[in-house]
């Protein structure tokens, strides 16, 4: 696997309705997930992942990877990689 800096990396979906920001620090992966309803709500959630077992838990609670499959597949690649990466530095 390639190693990833995890420097700010933005995903979005195709319509821009999810936005991720993901990020290495000090104490693992910062992941801050926003989601736009309607144009005019929006919900913002900041995490911060010790560990791959903690990211994928919360990754399979979140029902928007049923609507956005390929960025959640996109997710799970950099989380997973800055993660790895962390472990082996």
């Amino acid at each position: 696997m390639t190693k990833t800096r995890c420097t700010a990396e933005h995903l979005q979906s195709e319509d821009a309705a999810l936005r991720f920001v993901v990020s290495a620090v000090r104490t693992g992966v910062h992941v801050t997930r926003k989601q736009t309803f309607g144009g005019s709500l929006t919900v913002e959630q900041v995490m911060i992942f010790r560990d791959a077992h903690a990211f994928k838990t919360w990754l399979a609670c979140d029902d928007a990877r049923f609507s956005y499959t390929h960025l959640f597949d996109r997710l799970e690649r950099l989380v997973s990689s800055c993660l790895e990466a962390e472990v082996h530095t």
